[in-house]
């Protein structure tokens, strides 16, 4: 369907649900959350805490699929952060006199 994508809903103790967000509101979210920021998804009228955890891209670069997976507020989630270096460390130049 044009203007959503397709997307995986997933939750430890439930099953996958495919389900399709509007690309506008998904891409102003992810350009703000990003991979590893939190995100109340609007399921079924109930919100809930989620990561975006896995995109598919296609070579271009376009997002062709997401999954969302229910985070527990009560427990640990390990997540890979991206680092971005910007750039080049301070250099201290220390004059000898002679």
């Amino acid at each position: 369907m044009k203007g959503f994508y397709p997307a995986t809903f997933t939750a430890k103790i439930l099953k996958s649900t495919a389900v399709q967000v509007p690309e506008k509101d998904f891409l102003a979210v992810y350009k703000e959350a990003g991979e590893t920021g939190l995100v109340d998804v609007e399921l079924d009228g109930k919100a809930t805490p989620v990561l975006i955890h896995n995109m598919q891209k296609n070579f271009r670069g376009a997002i062709l699929h997401a999954d969302f997976f229910q985070v527990n507020l009560k427990e640990k989630v390990k997540t890979m952060v991206p680092l971005e270096v910007i750039g080049e460390p301070k250099r201290c130049w220390i004059k000898s006199e002679s």
